[in-house]
Protein backbone atom coordinates (compact mmCIF):
# COMPACT_ATOMS: atom_id res chain seq x y z
CA UNK A 1 0.00 0.00 0.00
CA UNK A 2 1.37 3.25 -1.10
CA UNK A 3 0.21 6.41 1.18
CA UNK A 4 -0.18 9.41 -1.27
CA UNK A 5 -0.81 13.25 -1.29
CA UNK A 6 -4.67 13.77 -1.71
CA UNK A 7 -6.18 17.22 -2.93
CA UNK A 8 -9.77 18.48 -1.65
CA UNK A 9 -11.60 21.36 -3.27
CA UNK A 10 -13.26 23.76 -1.19
CA UNK A 11 -15.22 26.46 -2.27
CA UNK A 12 -12.58 26.83 -5.01
CA UNK A 13 -9.43 26.55 -2.50
CA UNK A 14 -7.20 23.23 -3.22
CA UNK A 15 -6.16 21.68 0.46
CA UNK A 16 -3.32 19.27 0.18
CA UNK A 17 -2.99 16.85 2.94
CA UNK A 18 1.07 16.01 3.25
CA UNK A 19 2.20 12.33 3.29
CA UNK A 20 2.98 10.92 6.54
CA UNK A 21 6.79 10.86 6.28
CA UNK A 22 10.07 10.97 8.79
CA UNK A 23 13.50 11.54 8.15
CA UNK A 24 16.34 9.69 10.13
CA UNK A 25 20.11 10.05 9.49
CA UNK A 26 19.57 11.91 6.40
CA UNK A 27 17.22 9.64 4.67
CA UNK A 28 13.40 10.32 4.23
CA UNK A 29 10.91 7.61 4.89
CA UNK A 30 7.32 7.72 3.64
CA UNK A 31 4.72 5.43 5.06
CA UNK A 32 3.65 1.93 4.08
CA UNK A 33 0.67 1.47 5.15
CA UNK A 34 -0.89 -1.16 7.47
CA UNK A 35 1.64 -4.13 7.44
CA UNK A 36 2.62 -6.58 9.84
CA UNK A 37 6.26 -6.74 10.74
CA UNK A 38 8.73 -7.26 13.96
CA UNK A 39 10.03 -3.83 16.07
CA UNK A 40 13.65 -4.34 16.95
CA UNK A 41 16.17 -2.51 18.58
CA UNK A 42 15.48 1.05 19.04
CA UNK A 43 17.32 3.43 16.65
CA UNK A 44 17.54 6.91 18.20
CA UNK A 45 14.72 10.15 16.90
CA UNK A 46 13.23 10.62 13.46
CA UNK A 47 11.89 14.13 12.72
CA UNK A 48 8.84 15.21 10.97
CA UNK A 49 9.78 17.21 8.08
CA UNK A 50 7.31 20.67 7.77
CA UNK A 51 3.83 19.92 6.09
CA UNK A 52 4.02 22.60 3.31
CA UNK A 53 -0.09 22.49 2.55
CA UNK A 54 -0.27 26.08 1.49
CA UNK A 55 2.52 25.49 -1.03
CA UNK A 56 4.08 28.55 0.77
CA UNK A 57 6.47 26.77 3.44
CA UNK A 58 7.80 31.05 4.06
CA UNK A 59 11.07 29.27 3.91
CA UNK A 60 10.65 27.08 7.06
CA UNK A 61 12.46 24.04 6.58
CA UNK A 62 12.53 22.93 10.18
CA UNK A 63 11.65 19.46 11.30
CA UNK A 64 8.30 19.61 13.24
CA UNK A 65 8.78 18.32 17.32
CA UNK A 66 11.94 17.15 18.62
CA UNK A 67 11.55 13.57 17.19
CA UNK A 68 9.57 10.81 17.80
CA UNK A 69 11.41 7.09 18.43
CA UNK A 70 12.59 5.38 15.83
CA UNK A 71 12.92 0.84 15.63
CA UNK A 72 14.92 -1.31 13.62
CA UNK A 73 12.60 -3.58 11.60
CA UNK A 74 14.08 -7.02 11.96
CA UNK A 75 15.26 -8.76 8.75
CA UNK A 76 15.12 -4.82 7.02
CA UNK A 77 18.05 -2.56 6.95
CA UNK A 78 17.32 0.67 8.30
CA UNK A 79 18.63 2.08 5.18
CA UNK A 80 15.24 0.41 3.70
CA UNK A 81 12.88 0.59 6.40
CA UNK A 82 12.42 1.83 10.14
CA UNK A 83 9.47 1.39 12.28
CA UNK A 84 8.16 4.92 13.91
CA UNK A 85 6.44 5.33 17.19
CA UNK A 86 6.26 6.24 20.86
CA UNK A 87 6.30 2.38 21.76
CA UNK A 88 7.08 -0.51 19.84
CA UNK A 89 3.84 -1.58 20.47
CA UNK A 90 2.57 1.86 18.59
CA UNK A 91 5.08 2.09 15.74
CA UNK A 92 4.13 2.45 12.11
CA UNK A 93 6.38 0.95 9.06
CA UNK A 94 8.12 3.66 6.98
CA UNK A 95 10.28 2.61 3.66
CA UNK A 96 12.16 4.38 1.58
CA UNK A 97 11.03 4.85 -1.65
CA UNK A 98 9.55 6.87 -4.64
CA UNK A 99 6.81 6.28 -6.95
CA UNK A 100 5.08 3.39 -6.78
CA UNK A 101 7.47 0.73 -6.05
CA UNK A 102 8.48 -0.42 -2.97
CA UNK A 103 12.35 -1.75 -2.19
CA UNK A 104 11.80 -5.48 -2.57
CA UNK A 105 12.18 -6.48 1.48
CA UNK A 106 9.49 -3.94 1.92
CA UNK A 107 7.35 -5.87 -0.91
CA UNK A 108 7.60 -8.78 0.65
CA UNK A 109 6.25 -7.29 4.15
CA UNK A 110 3.18 -6.13 2.34
CA UNK A 111 2.42 -9.29 0.50
CA UNK A 112 2.82 -11.43 3.61
CA UNK A 113 0.44 -9.34 5.64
Amino acid sequence: MVTSVAACTDEGHAEVLCVARYTYQGSSYQDVGNVKYTVGKKLGAATAPPCDDTGDSGGNEEPVGTGTPAYAVDGVSTRVAIAVGDTPETTRLYAVYSGANLPPEVQKLVDGS
